[in-house]
């Protein structure tokens, strides 16, 4: 089925899984792994990233074009997710003695156009959700957009966010959001 156009300026909220739900993700190279190659294509193909949470079986990302395509989106997706599989099979190899080939997640990707500024901002407190923690263990929680939106410049992000639309909001506000 062909994908409906975007619209200019869409934000969408990508996901994965892997393939039967199982692991993407092993351990901190993993992950480290996949948030290089999302920084370097997002900056290859001008996207933002508003929000973003990795866990064991997932990632989750809200992400907007600079230049408004929905192509852009899709190749940032498919480069990085693509270098990414390549990346885990020859490791699977080299560090765990185990062949591996093939896909490891469930599909190209799932994306969710987000229409306004109430959708904006549930998609974010969802993605945030995703690790199913509660808000002291995601504050602390690495692989999640939600400690910088709390922190704002005093911590680093391992994919790199544009909180732009999240400034506007102190830390109090953005706990109350995620209650």
């Amino acid at each position: 089925m062909k994908r409906k156009e975007s619209t200019y300026y869409q934000t969408y909220h990508v996901y994965n899984y892997g393939v039967d739900k199982t692991s993407i993700f092993r351990d901190r190279t993993d992950i480290l792994s996949f948030c290089d190659l999302v920084n370097n294509y997002a900056e290859k193909y001008f996207i933002d990233i508003f929000a973003f949470c990795l866990v064991r079986h997932r990632y989750d990302m809200l992400l907007r074009p600079k230049r408004g395509s929905f192509k852009d989106i899709s190749d940032l997706m498919q480069y990085s997710i693509g270098r990414y599989t390549m990346n885990f099979n020859k490791r699977t190899f080299k560090d765990f003695n185990q062949k591996r080939h093939g896909r490891i997640f469930g599909c190209k990707f799932y994306s969710i156009p987000i229409n306004n500024e109430d959708e904006l901002r549930n998609a974010a407190v969802e993605i945030h959700k995703k690790a199913k923690m509660n808000l002291q263990e995601l504050s602390e929680y690495e692989w999640s957009s939600f400690r910088k939106y709390l922190q704002g410049d005093k911590t680093d992000s391992c994919i790199h966010i544009n909180p732009m639309y999240f400034e506007k909001f102190t830390p109090e506000e953005i706990i109350a959001m995620h209650q």
